[in-house]
């Protein structure tokens, strides 16, 4: 933020740093690069025989989804990584449309991300 301020970090103020955060996740300002990222990002990509996640893959992780633990994982890596993908836009889009909603517990919009 000072780089992009033309200024020393010690004269960034900790407000300016909040501002800038929320500006970058408000669905409401044309240029959240946030947002945008998020609208454009995959949680797991497939290249040749090598998966990309954010994330650790576990053997008791990999082919579950995070809204359907308790069905067990999916046997099929592409259909678990079309239904991973699916779900980051869903949480995406709840978050757009309720961007206040929620607290800072497991009840807030797109908590799971």
């Amino acid at each position: 933020l000072a780089f992009i301020a033309t200024k020393e970090s010690k004269d960034v103020a900790d407000e300016e740093v909040v501002q800038s955060f929320l500006s970058q996740v408000d669905p409401v300002v044309e240029d959240a690069v946030t947002i945008q990222y998020f609208q454009k990002a995959k949680l797991v990509h497939v290249f040749g025989k090598t998966i990309f996640t954010h994330g650790a893959l576990l053997g008791d992780n990999i082919g579950v989804l995070p809204a359907e633990s308790a069905k067990g994982p999916k046997k099929d890596i592409n259909s678990w990584v079309d239904s991973m993908n699916g779900w980051l836009a869903e949480q995406v889009e709840e978050f757009l449309q309720n961007p206040t909603g929620g607290t800072n517990t497991r009840e807030r919009a797109a908590f799971k991300l």
